[in-house]
């Protein structure tokens, strides 16, 4: 009885994963890895992925996305509904970067060091 408890609670934890975030930012920052100074104009491009009232076992809509940071190596996009974020970092003298990340709020922030 107590393993079925424990059980079906994993069984709703993983379930509740699986879903939507509706009216989603995401915000970040482009830092230079070793020197920590911020990078202006990195290209950011976003692969926002969403199950779409699909089945929820797999992602059923993807949309792309690309920008760069500011000045101050800042960035921010509106993306409605997201569940799962790939970022895709470049800028020139430095090696790319891919960041992943579940969307588990509808504020998401994405740190993103780059290496020369």
């Amino acid at each position: 009885m107590r393993h079925t408890i424990i059980l079906s609670l994993v069984s709703l934890l993983l379930a509740s994963c699986n879903q939507d975030q509706v009216d989603v930012t995401l915000y970040g920052s482009v830092y230079d890895q070793s020197t920590r100074q911020p990078i202006s104009n990195a290209v950011i491009k976003i692969e926002n992925a969403s199950y779409a009232g699909g089945d929820y076992d797999s992602y059923n809509n993807y949309e792309y996305y690309s920008l760069k940071s500011d000045s101050s190596g800042q960035f921010s996009l509106d993306v409605g509904k997201s569940a799962y974020i790939v970022a895709r970092v470049s800028k020139a003298g430095y090696k790319k970067e891919i960041v992943t990340e579940d969307v588990v709020s509808r504020k998401t922030e994405l740190i993103i060091c780059l290496r020369k």
